[in-house]
């Protein structure tokens, strides 16, 4: 008998990691116009934390972190800089240092707050500056915050993924808040995700509940993995079990390397080979996870699910892994884009296979 997934438990687990997943709305936080963000009258503790979104003053040249002279533009955060000016008649590639200034005006001098930076895929440096410094960085001025190690050139330079708060006291209202960031690894370029402001309490909130939801995930994905495991075990002749249960470990894996569990913890220190292997596995998952779940809709709808499209996406899904393990980031990373136009594509047919296995 071929394993058949129980809409309904399905649906169970699901609506159970929407509901983690799920926050309480708050007021509409200020956003950041030509550099500047006010918070004058902004109550964190009633109105919740403060995303500093928005557009901040961009920095293309990296002399800019302590000089007010030089080419910038208003540039939107999060976001890239690719494309953008470099100053002297060219483009911005996603390879580069720049620096973002931003001036927050309207603190509570004296009240704790925290900065945090959650998903960064670049080297980062963040420093806090009163607004008498003009958003420039004395020399020797140690970050309040940092991810990596910035350097001028891709052999200076390691990126680094791991989630950062750090408590702070403004000493006065107003604020610079200036980011450096190096970017020699990906695609995109810049501060991809917003840094947020917000009390400690709200800060440590955060964290917990997002450790929560990445333990909840990765433990519904092996209690799956191991039910379906045991059912192949009693059922050999059912490669459909251990297809699923294959496929749920590799989402186990992927969760592993890509949300706030204990891989990230482990290696706090910046490190070039720890950088590499958790991109090649997060993106090796997304290569071989499309062909098993195909595979294991093939075995229990034969009919709906041809063998041909099961053999090639085994075939393409083997490529790009192949290229993943071999290559380094900047190289494999331009494969992905068309992984997920092929991942959309086999979706509307999987979808109508469902269906049509389901009126059959």
């Amino acid at each position: 008998m071929k394993v058949r997934l129980s809409w309904r438990a399905t649906s169970a687990v699901f609506l159970g990691l929407l509901l983690v997943s799920c926050g309480v709305p708050s007021s509409r936080p200020p956003t950041a116009v030509g550099g500047v963000i006010d918070l004058d009258g902004w109550d964190f503790n009633a109105e919740g934390a403060v995303p500093l979104s928005g557009v901040w003053r961009f920095f293309p040249d990296s002399r800019a972190l302590d000089s007010t002279g030089g080419f910038s533009e208003n540039l939107r955060v999060p976001g890239f800089w690719n494309g953008r000016p470099d100053g002297s008649g060219g483009r911005l590639g996603d390879h580069g240092v720049a620096v973002y200034r931003l001036l927050i005006t309207g603190l509570a001098a004296g009240t704790p707050l925290a900065l945090s930076l959650q998903e960064a895929t670049s080297a980062y440096r963040i420093y806090l500056l009163p607004e008498t410094s003009g958003g420039v960085v004395p020399p020797g001025k140690a970050p309040l915050m940092a991810n990596g190690v910035i350097g001028p050139t891709p052999e200076t330079t390691i990126a680094q993924y791991l989630p950062r708060t750090v408590s702070f006291q403004p000493e006065s209202a107003d604020l610079y808040l200036v980011a450096e960031v190096a970017n020699f690894a990906t695609r995109e370029g810049g501060l991809t995700s917003a840094i947020v402001l917000e009390t400690p309490e709200q800060a440590a909130g955060a964290r917990e509940a997002a450790d929560i939801r990445s333990f909840f995930s990765l433990g519904v994905i092996l209690f799956m993995a191991a039910h379906y495991l045991i059912f192949f075990v009693t059922r050999r002749r059912d490669r459909s079990a251990l297809l699923f249960a294959l496929f749920s470990l590799g989402v186990g894996v992927r969760l592993l390397v890509t949300e706030r569990l204990p891989v990230v913890w482990w290696f706090p220190e910046p490190s070039r080979i720890v950088f590499g292997l958790t991109n090649k596995v997060e993106f090796l998952s997304v290569y071989l996870l499309l062909p098993l779940f195909y595979h294991f809709l093939a075995t229990v709808y034969p009919r709906q699910f041809p063998r041909l499209l099961r053999r090639v996406l085994w075939a393409i899904g083997g490529a790009c892994g192949l290229l993943t393990a071999i290559f380094p980031l900047d190289v494999y990373v331009h494969l992905i884009l068309y992984y997920q136009l092929l991942i959309v594509a086999v979706g509307l047919f999987v979808v109508v296979g469902i269906v049509r296995a389901a009126a059959a």
